[in-house]
């Protein structure tokens, strides 16, 4: 639960007590794809609070290189004449939140794209999975700051807009995922062929601990939700991420 109150405006000076997870390159629990040069190439930590209103993600990054555009939902596949096809935000600096509460079959996700200098605030859509995806959707408050080579991304997303009755003890499966461009204002194609793509992302379960007032009561009706995480790690849900851990498993077997 929030320390504090908190503030949607990018300071993340009132989180000092939420719960943080490092998404870094040599990370424990960490999955990446492409080429990072250390913690001074991309470094990020995520924190996660809640209440009975809202659950809250701030993130931290620090990267060296700003590499930023908007990518609308609608614009979001790049077609080649060969008939590849690429999600362009993998190839300009975005943060994609996955949150699934327990016994949904649906999660929502959430891409953000950093803010630049003539911004009042990160470019963002999302929605639930399978389902028509919205710019800015309503209810959901974000903010974002940058600052030489750090950036903060911070947001307060209603249960309500998740259609969720969160509990403590509750387990959600989450997904915090970065992207790492380096070539600011190349175009996609030419990035493509470069494959200049890497991007870092931490999977697991967030546990809903503490005794928030204002709970609201699940519908009788619901069926009952899971309050353990599954013994089977879940795979991630995005293809290129699931692409990227085949890989890893081959090279692994290659070397055994």
């Amino acid at each position: 639960m929030p320390g504090h109150p908190v503030t949607i405006d990018g300071d993340l000076r009132e989180w000092g007590k939420a719960a943080w997870i490092a998404v870094e390159p040599a990370g424990d629990g960490v999955g990446l794809r492409g080429v990072f040069q250390g913690n001074d190439d991309h470094d990020a930590v995520v924190l996660v609070q809640w209440d009975a209103e809202f659950l809250y993600v701030a993130a931290a990054v620090t990267d060296d290189t700003l590499d930023a555009d908007r990518v609308a939902p609608d614009e979001r596949e790049w077609k080649g004449s060969g008939g590849q096809r690429k999600d362009r935000m993998f190839y300009y600096d975005h943060m994609k939140v996955f949150v699934r509460e327990p016994g949904a079959t649906a999660g929502y996700n959430l891409w953000f794209s950093p803010p630049g200098p003539q911004d009042n605030g990160p470019y963002w859509w999302g929605g639930r999975q399978r389902q028509s995806e919205t710019i800015r959707p309503p209810l959901v408050e974000t903010a974002a700051l940058v600052a030489g080579n750090t950036r903060t991304f911070e947001m307060a997303i209603p249960w309500t807009w998740m259609e969720a009755y969160p509990q403590s003890g509750d387990v959600f499966d989450a997904m915090f995922l970065f992207t790492d461009a380096d070539l600011p204002g190349e175009e996609v194609a030419l990035k493509i062929n470069r494959q200049q793509d890497s991007w870092v992302w931490w999977q697991g379960t967030l546990e809903l601990t503490g005794e928030p007032d204002g709970l609201r009561r699940r519908p009788e009706q619901e069926a009952p939700r899971r309050s353990k995480p599954d013994s089977v790690v879940q795979q991630p849900l995005d293809p290129r991420i699931a692409e990227a851990i085949a890989r890893s498993r081959k090279t692994a077997a290659a070397e055994a």
